[in-house]
C-alpha cells in the first residue's frame, strides 16, 4: 500500500494568525496559504467538552464540541460588535466519525472553513462558514468536485465508478483562500481498493461562495505551483497518472 500524499490533517498546520502566511496585513487581497500556521487543537472525540479558539485580525472564532454521541461542533462568530452563532451536528460529516483540526480564514475576516478528517487515508473533507447579513451560514462545496474527479479519472479507467457506486468520498483539503477563490487538494485515498487509481491527485480552484469550479490543476501543476505552499511532503507513488484535461495515462 502506498503512503497517503494528504497524511492525517494535523500534520497540514493551516494559517490563521494576524497577518496571514504573507506577514501582511490580514485584511491583504494575497492568498493565505497553509505553510505557517498552526493546527487546531480540538478533540471531538473524547466525549468531554472541548474548546479552541482562532483571530483573524478584529474578528474571532470560538468553537465548542463534546457531549454524548450526537455531537455537535458550537461556532460562535465575533467582530465589531456583532455575535453570531450556528450549531454543526460532526454526524453531518462523514456518518460522524469526522474531526475538525484545522481552520483557514478568508482573507478579508468574513469566512472560514474548518479542515478534517476521519483518519490517516481517507475522510478528508472540509466546512465553510460564512457571515451573510446577520446571520454565520454553514455549506459544503466539495460534492461538486468528487463528481467532477470521477468523471475525468473515468477516462483512464472506467472501473472507478463502479467503485466509487455514486459516493466518491475522495480526500479533499483547502490549502489557500485568495479573495473567494479557494486551492483545494483532492486525492483519492491511498488503498489498494481504487486499484490504479488510488493516490491519483488533482488541484481545484474554487469559488468558496458559489462552489464553482474556476479551474483543475494536473498533479504536476500542483507540484510546480502549490507543492512548496504546503506543509507536508507530497509523497511520489510509482503509479500511472490520469491527465485530468486530455484523460490520457501517463507513466512514471
Amino acid at each position: 500500500m502506498h503512503t497517503s500524499t494528504i497524511k492525517v490533517l494535523s500534520a497540514l498546520a493551516l494559517s490563521f494568525a494576524a497577518g496571514g502566511a504573507s506577514g501582511e496585513s490580514p485584511f491583504s487581497p494575497k492568498p493565505i496559504w497553509a505553510k505557517d500556521g498552526r493546527p487546531l487543537a480540538l478533540d471531538c472525540r473524547s466525549g468531554a467538552p472541548a474548546a479552541a479558539q482562532s483571530t483573524h485580525g478584529d474578528a474571532s472564532v470560538s468553537l465548542e464540541c463534546g457531549g454524548a454521541a450526537g455531537q455537535t461542533l458550537r461556532v460562535r462568530y465575533k467582530r465589531s460588535g456583532t455575535e453570531l452563532e450556528i450549531a454543526m451536528p460532526l454526524a453531518d460529516m462523514h456518518r460522524g466519525d469526522w474531526r475538525p483540526q484545522e481552520i483557514l480564514w478568508a482573507p478579508d475576516g468574513l469566512a472560514f472553513l474548518i479542515n478534517g478528517s476521519e483518519n490517516a487515508y481517507s475522510g478528508s473533507d472540509f466546512v465553510i462558514f460564512q457571515v451573510r447579513g446577520n446571520a454565520l451560514v454553514r455549506s459544503s462545496i466539495t460534492g461538486v468536485v468528487q463528481t467532477d474527479m470521477v468523471g475525468r479519472l473515468a477516462k483512464c479507467w472506467p472501473y472507478i465508478r463502479e467503485i466509487t457506486g455514486g459516493d466518491p468520498q475522495f480526500n479533499m483539503s483547502a490549502i489557500s483562500w485568495s479573495g473567494d477563490t479557494l486551492a483545494v487538494f483532492a486525492e483519492v485515498p491511498c488503498t489498494a481498493t481504487f486499484e490504479n487509481s488510488m493516490c491519483s491527485v488533482y488541484g481545484y480552484e474554487m469559488n468558496a461562495r458559489s462552489g464553482e469550479i474556476v479551474n483543475v490543476l494536473s498533479e504536476e501543476e500542483v507540484r510546480k505551483n502549490w507543492r512548496a505552499h504546503m506543509s507536508w511532503s507530497m509523497t511520489e507513488p510509482t503509479l500511472p497518472t490520469c491527465d485530468p484535461k486530455t484523460g490520457k495515462v501517463h507513466e512514471r
